[in-house]
């Protein structure tokens, strides 16, 4: 199945909002998930870059943010809701957003290449850009380690020294859980 493959295809994102302008930039596009791109309703990831027309997108896409560029956005089915509801992982986020950290999230109607494809939630994609953007962490200064210790941006160096603390440390003892709290 060529949805594990990883591609990405020269491809084009407009937006057009009820109200207001909307935008239209060159971009990379590629399918987006883990276990949900066996659905037939795929998610996608567009990555803006120079190579592809513009290295970010400058438009207030999410008006509970307060920053308007963006490298990358992602449209999502609804993950392990795309064939249900549709709007639990969305809903959720927009219930915690100001109690923990989430993606920003609305709803868009997607069409490709003028074929309509459903309802789709466009949200931001968490990587260095995301956590420079709500955090203001200059993005070389931000190491992201995934899954099984799988490195996406910086070092994996820190993480690792980390990790070995807790694994020989006993963390019921309050100085070394402290040292946990501190560095996490």
């Amino acid at each position: 199945a060529n949805f594990w493959r990883k591609w990405v295809r020269q491809s084009n994102l407009t937006y057009m909002p009820k109200e207001g302008a909307g935008f239209s930039y060159d971009c990379g596009a590629s399918i987006f998930g883990g276990f949900s791109r066996i659905n037939s309703k795929k998610s996608f990831k567009f990555k803006f870059k120079r190579q592809y027309g513009t290295s970010k997108v400058h438009y207030k896409l999410f008006e509970n943010r307060d920053f308007s560029e963006y490298d990358c956005i992602v449209l999502r089915t609804g993950g392990q809701d795309a064939y249900g509801t549709l709007i639990k992982d969305d809903l959720t986020s927009v219930l915690m957003d100001d109690l923990i950290d989430v993606m920003a999230t609305k709803p868009a109607v997607f069409y490709i290449n003028g074929q309509y494809y459903g309802i789709y939630f466009m949200r931001e994609k968490v990587n260095k850009h995301f956590i420079a953007a709500n955090y203001g962490i200059p993005s070389d200064d931000i190491d992201i380690i995934q899954g099984n210790q799988a490195l996406e941006n910086g070092s994996i160096k820190d993480w690792n020294s980390f990790f070995d603390y807790m694994k020989s440390h006993d963390l019921s003892k309050p100085e070394c859980y402290e040292y946990v709290k501190e560095h996490m």
